[in-house]
């Protein structure tokens, strides 16, 4: 789910469609799997 690669591709994949490059979600992304795991765990 916060693969680094993954905003590295969304930002290469929009300069050359060039459409405008958004922040990077890694660290919102980071927070939301941190999240789901301590609310799984029994």
């Amino acid at each position: 789910m916060n693969d680094p690669h993954r905003d590295r591709y969304l930002r290469l994949l929009a300069v050359i469609n060039g459409w405008p490059v958004q922040e990077g979600l890694s660290p919102v992304l980071t927070r939301a799997a941190a999240a789901v795991r301590t609310r799984v765990q029994p």
